[in-house]
């Protein structure tokens, strides 16, 4: 879930984007449905590409994440699958773990 911060990409992208075809979340293994939208973060690091799609509810705790561990010079990994515990979230991000798919996009359409 966490990577300290060793430089600066050189290439970085956020996209939210509409599937046209089933994907998998690379956070959480779940499928992100046709028509479903999902961010893709695309980055060009040491010469090295690396792409990531997350659904709502992940892409959702990522930026959470992204704020709060920015104050210790840390930054969540694209996968958030470093294996360590994120203990005591606040409720509008604990309660990610139990909305479906569907209800993410109604939510995240705002």
């Amino acid at each position: 879930m966490c990577d300290s911060i060793e430089g600066y990409c050189d290439i970085y992208e956020n996209s939210r984007i509409k599937a046209r075809k089933p994907r998998k979340c690379d956070a959480c293994d779940e499928v992100i449905a046709k028509g479903h939208f999902y961010h893709r973060e695309t980055m060009l690091f040491d010469s090295q590409w690396e792409n990531t799609n997350r659904c709502l509810r992940c892409e959702a705790i990522y930026q959470h994440l992204s704020i709060k561990m920015s104050k210790e010079d840390m930054a969540p990994r694209p996968a958030l699958d470093c294996g360590e515990v994120y203990q005591d979230p606040p409720e509008s991000i604990a309660r990610l773990a139990f909305i479906t798919a569907d209800e993410a996009q109604v939510e995240f359409a705002k």
